[in-house]
């Protein structure tokens, strides 16, 4: 009667995918300059800007980290302390 559903959705997996080009040509203006995403000093400047940013999300992460761990043992002495265990 029917096709089955799942040899139907077998066929679909098997197609393959769209194939995105990975690179664009490189664009110059009429002085000869690369326009766009062309290279040089300001992806130095991006790579530094991502580096300070990594570092804080890091130092942000450790410092939270460290107020959770404090927060956690001051519960742990005050449950104690209500248990009457300390």
């Amino acid at each position: 009667m029917g096709a089955c559903a799942s040899k139907d959705k077998e066929l679909k997996l098997s197609e393959p995918a769209k194939q995105h080009p990975r690179s664009r040509p490189t664009v110059k203006s009429s002085s000869g300059k690369v326009l766009g995403g062309g290279g040089g000093e300001s992806t130095e400047n991006s790579k530094e800007a991502a580096a300070r940013a990594a570092e804080l999300r890091y130092q942000n992460h450790q410092d939270l980290k460290k107020n959770s761990q404090a927060k956690l043992k001051a519960m742990e002495k005050i449950s104690k302390r209500e248990k009457g265990l300390e």
